[in-house]
């Protein structure tokens, strides 16, 4: 696969959208804080597009990893790195600092021009709130206009990601799991919640959805009408390992 993706940089474009779909999935190293950078190789796939905001180089390279594109204005990369990065024949998409765009947002459209539908995020929090709110909106905005888009963000034992229609999740009995609305969300049924949702509603503002609890290992979710922000605790903070 390493040196698939070496040659492909230089294939022809219709070649390369070829090779995005079997791949599938991009993982997006983003430049905000990572609990803990060793966990995270039970996630990654050795096929996934590996995309770089670019101080979340630093979290790739930790987790060993050879990234496919570094983006944004590298002002978080030391110039050694980047030398050395180049040598290695690691593609660079640099911007100049003053632009309209946040690094983490040319790295997300990067994804979805290359025609990925699965986002694996990396890094994403972070100590800057301004960054946090604006990158977070900017994914609700993504996710709703782009049919089939999958989001996952991963930190230390939590996982983020957007819902619309259904989905099954895992966890363990006592996990929390937040459910926030981006709008007006209608017609929401739960099977295995503690609080269950029988065609119930939840509106934009309140806070009605927030820590539930798994009375099973298995939850499953409906939505008819809108889309839920999900964060998911995997393991049960109550629980003594």
């Amino acid at each position: 696969m390493y040196f698939t993706k070496i040659f492909l940089r230089d294939a022809t474009p219709e070649l390369n959208q070829v090779y995005y779909r079997v791949m599938k999935r991009a993982l997006i190293f983003s430049n905000g804080n990572l609990a803990n950078i060793y966990k995270l190789k039970e996630f990654i796939k050795s096929s996934d597009f590996i995309i770089c905001a670019d101080g979340g180089i630093k979290y790739a390279l930790k987790a060993k990893l050879k990234p496919d594109v570094i983006i944004g204005d590298l002002d978080s990369v030391p110039k050694s790195l980047i030398k050395k990065l180049e040598r290695q024949k690691v593609n660079f998409k640099k911007f100049s600092r003053e632009k309209d765009w946040t690094d983490f947002e040319l790295a997300v459209n990067l994804a979805l021009d290359k025609g990925f539908k699965e986002l694996l995020i990396l890094g994403f929090l972070g100590d800057r709130v301004d960054h946090l709110f604006s990158s977070l909106f900017f994914l609700a905005k993504k996710f709703l206009e782009t049919q089939g888009l999958e989001i996952k963000i991963i930190e230390g034992n939590q996982e983020i990601f957007f819902i619309r229609d259904s989905i099954l999740l895992t966890g363990e009995k006592g996990s929390h799991l937040s459910l926030i609305p981006i709008g007006d969300v209608k017609g929401i049924n739960s099977v295995g919640l503690y609080y269950p949702l029988k065609d119930d509603s939840l509106f934009f503002g309140t806070t009605r959805g927030v820590s539930n609890v798994f009375i099973s290992s298995r939850v499953s979710l409906k939505v008819k009408e809108g889309v839920l922000l999900a964060i998911l605790e995997k393991e049960n903070p109550h629980s003594k390992k």
